[in-house]
């Protein structure tokens, strides 16, 4: 019982200096919109039947680019659902504004990396080509609020490197369409390739920084107005790109109560634990969910 007085403390002493309210609010923040993850039902079926083991993924067997009949049905469901005011539920849809572009990485010899915006992406799916005025139009209707999700879900660097090597089966997925094969499909896989601002060398740093002015320049460019709010990939982002997020515009940082930090030269993973309400150095607010990670590693204090 001792125990978990202890952890019932120090989960929520962090906290003590954070907002409040009195209200009732309920958040609807949902990630990776945009994004491929599995292209289709198909290279699902392929994959497997290649022995690589997509089934053991949550991700590779349910996450795919919603089509326009799932987002109508998603706004009608909102629809039917209002608060004293009368007004539907509204979702933060985090997205990303690109995909890898298969064709022209393949050409390079997976030396070098080339994306396609996602408009072009949708236009290649056969019931998407609509799905970016959806979009905008669940914008519009107050249903379905864009921010960011960065350029792409993808660790540029280690992917690449993977498929230089042929490692495993990633060539074969890339063939597919796919990139995205986790942990969970090879738990050998010592980094993850889904967190994007990772990183194990410094110097890496200043594509990062390039990746974040290009996502929020396309974004704008896609939806008519700049994205105020950012939600790293995995959780996973240097402090020095925060100051890059403030010179685009960015006014808040959405992410769990621990900011994963990359680990670099293969050090251990370094966390800082952030509190609603929180502001950095350059007075960006930390807007933090109360999912809790399982981590074991060393956690410091302090804004980022």
């Amino acid at each position: 019982m001792l125990s978990r007085i202890k952890n019932w403390v120090g989960n929520h002493e962090r906290n003590l200096g954070g907002w409040k309210t009195r209200r009732k609010i309920v958040v609807i923040e949902s990630d990776d919109w945009g994004s491929i993850r599995m292209p289709s039902p198909d290279a699902y079926r392929s994959l497997k039947n290649l022995g690589i083991p997509v089934d053991k993924s949550p991700y590779c067997r349910y996450d795919s680019l919603a089509s326009e009949e799932d987002i109508q049905n998603l706004y009608g469901m909102l629809q039917n659902h209002r608060d004293f005011l009368g007004r539907p539920p509204v979702i933060t849809a985090n997205v990303v504004v690109s995909n890898p572009d298969f064709d022209r990485i393949r050409e390079s010899g997976w030396s070098e990396y080339f994306s396609e915006p996602i408009s072009e992406t949708f236009r290649k799916y056969p019931s998407h080509s609509g799905c970016l005025k959806l979009w905008n139009d669940g914008k519009s209707n107050r249903l379905f609020y864009m921010q960011s999700h960065g350029r792409e879900h993808v660790n540029i660097h280690r992917w690449l490197e993977l498929l230089r090597e042929d490692f495993a089966g990633f060539r074969k997925a890339f063939d597919l369409g796919c990139w995205g094969l986790s942990n969970d499909v090879y738990p050998g896989l010592s980094q993850s390739i889904q967190a994007p601002f990772d990183l194990e060398q410094g110097e890496e740093l200043k594509d990062h920084e390039q990746a974040v002015e290009e996502a929020l320049i396309l974004f704008q460019e896609l939806f008519g107005y700049k994205s105020e709010s950012f939600i790293a990939g995995n959780y996973i982002w240097s402090c020095e790109l925060n100051k890059t997020l403030s010179k685009c515009g960015v006014k808040y940082l959405q992410g769990m109560k621990y900011q994963k930090l990359p680990r670099l030269n293969g050090g251990d993973r370094e966390m800082i634990r952030h509190y609603l309400g929180e502001r950095n150095e350059y007075d960006q607010l930390y807007l933090i969910s109360r999912i809790k990670p399982k981590y074991t590693g060393t956690i410091r204090f302090g804004t980022g």
